[in-house]
């Protein structure tokens, strides 16, 4: 997966794309984590639902990676551990 940027500067374009999975790359290509729902059907048509996901794993590959980041990112991404972690409320309506 690479990550592409383009973006207009003055008349010329100017492209930049990274391989973020590669050899060099800043991202583990493999994840792994648990999840919970909790949700309830009212009315016997809709449903309303809430879903947290954990990631287990940490996203960065070594801990060189962490030095291309500035300063702040770097304390910050060190504290968190750089796992994935995802919310979701869902609201359904059945016919």
């Amino acid at each position: 997966m690479k990550a592409d940027i383009n973006a207009p500067v003055s008349k010329e374009k100017y492209s930049y794309s990274e391989d973020i999975f590669g050899d060099d790359g800043v991202l583990k290509r493999f994840d792994m984590g648990l999840g919970i729902r909790a949700g309830f059907e009212f009315m016997n048509k809709y449903q309303l639902a809430v879903t947290y996901d954990w990631g287990l794993l940490k996203t960065w590959k070594n801990s060189d990676t962490l030095d291309k980041l500035p300063e702040k990112a770097k304390n910050r991404a060190k504290n968190l551990g750089l796992k994935n972690r995802n919310m979701m409320v869902s609201f359904s309506y059945m016919f």
